[in-house]
């Protein structure tokens, strides 16, 4: 299957000078032109300033189409007005694509660098062919959720989960790289779901471009304006997080059930399992787990357990023993 694709970055054209549309494939619509010129993102726009920086960002066009992009530091600015040039390359995905990803965005990026597709071209061409993408890619990669929740613990990945379902606006701030964070975190919804979502990994926070996911940096000074900006809910995984976000039922409690006993490999397979229904509800998708897992319900099974007074996530071993929660966790 064949993709468009449009770049969007600072440019000496004939017609104007900075950022702007650089070139585009040739089913790139006016319209949608002017979208992706709307979210593109500008001078500075990285949160990382470094010459090696990169962010993959996702959302949906008007037309229908999925807009995935890769945005990253290409040298120095033309201007000469200092930092880094700022170079992002869009790729518009039809639904039929994404499904054969299973709505995995990331898995299509892979298979984009791979076949060195995502690359800065210097200088910038007049006209762009649209893309080839190869290939398909499995519902979920348990490797990326082992080592996820190696790093965070089962409760901070369950409560990133309920977070992700419930927060209209949600800016993350966690100790593991961007990509693997977001990554893990499809890995863990249904993927009828996945696509609902937008998200970016590494672009500020704005108002042209209100990602409903957005993974801000350690610096308080930049968390204080994203939310001066876009008034985020946020979730700090590198501390305890709020009651609010604890899996007291439906798709985050099979989540968290399956992750505190390491059972990742049947985490996997029930991701998989949502993949034969065309059911979005999660917690008629949660029921369905339930049932193939052969387990009662969770209300039964499990009391709700509080996200506050455990260990920090990756320092201790009391996760993979199994060591019961603290006051208010879970039953056993």
């Amino acid at each position: 299957m064949f993709v468009e694709q449009a770049i969007f970055t600072s440019v000496r054209s004939g017609r104007n000078e900075g950022y702007q549309i650089a070139a585009t494939s040739p089913g790139v619509t006016s319209d949608e032109q002017r979208e992706l010129a709307k979210w593109g993102p500008a001078h500075d726009s990285l949160y990382d300033a470094g010459p090696a920086a990169e962010s993959c960002s996702f959302h949906r066009l008007e037309s229908g189409l999925y807009c995935l992009s890769r945005t990253v530091s290409a040298g120095r600015e033309y201007s000469g007005r200092g930092g880094c040039r700022v170079y992002t390359q869009s790729f518009l995905l039809p639904h039929a694509l994404l499904a054969r990803f299973h709505h995995h965005p990331l898995r299509i990026l892979e298979a984009l660098v791979v076949s060195g597709r995502a690359t800065v071209l210097s200088p910038v061409p007049d006209h762009l062919d649209p893309v080839p993408i190869l290939g398909r890619a499995s519902p979920v990669k348990v490797t990326e959720i082992e080592r996820l929740c190696q790093a965070l613990g089962p409760e901070r990945l369950t409560a990133l989960v309920c977070a992700a379902l419930q927060t209209e606006l949600l800016g993350i701030v966690a100790p593991v790289r961007p990509r693997l964070l977001l990554a893990g975190l499809l890995n863990l919804l249904p993927p009828q779901r996945r696509a609902e979502f937008s998200w970016t990994t590494g672009l500020r926070v704005s108002p042209r471009r209100p990602y409903r996911w957005a993974v801000l940096p350690a610096d308080r000074e930049e968390q204080r304006q994203a939310l001066r900006l876009l008034h985020l809910t946020t979730l700090d995984l590198c501390h305890d997080v709020p009651a609010k976000f604890a899996a007291h039922g439906g798709w985050p409690l099979v989540v968290y059930n399956l992750l505190r006993t390491q059972q990742f490999s049947t985490l996997a397979d029930v991701v998989q399992a949502a993949t034969d229904t065309d059911e979005t509800d999660t917690d008629i998708l949660a029921e369905q787990a339930w049932a193939r897992l052969d387990q009662p319900a969770a209300a039964d099974a499990f009391t709700p357990w509080s996200p506050t007074g455990f260990e920090t996530a990756g320092t201790s071993s009391d996760y993979r023993e199994g060591r019961p929660m603290p006051q208010g966790g879970i039953a056993r």
